[in-house]
């Protein structure tokens, strides 16, 4: 075999493992990124779950107040009917007029 048909094919050799070297870089880079955004979306997702956990414990608790506050009005109302008829008509006047003087 000649030097030049020596060099050649080991210049070839060297272009195939450099390709080879490439290749496995960016397989290993594809690996990384795709397992970051994994990370990422489980991070969000568990992010998103306790949001929506805690929106809800605090819609109960709003829900679980407006219920007692409306058996303690209705209550009221038991209690006390001609002082709450007089003071819804109150409040009717006083929305009335507001009503009217626009």
């Amino acid at each position: 075999m000649s030097k030049q048909a020596h060099r050649s094919s080991g210049g070839h050799r060297s272009a195939e493992s450099m390709a080879d070297i490439v290749r496995d870089g960016a397989t290993d880079a594809l690996e990384s990124v795709t397992d970051a955004a994994t990370q990422l979306r489980d991070r969000a997702s568990e992010r998103v779950a306790e949001w929506r956990d805690d929106v809800s414990d605090f819609a109960e608790e709003r829900l679980h107040q407006m219920r007692g506050v409306k058996t303690a009005l209705m209550q009221r109302l038991r209690d006390r009917p001609v002082a709450a008829l007089l003071t819804a008509a109150g409040i009717g006047f006083v929305l009335g007029a507001l009503w009217r003087r626009r």
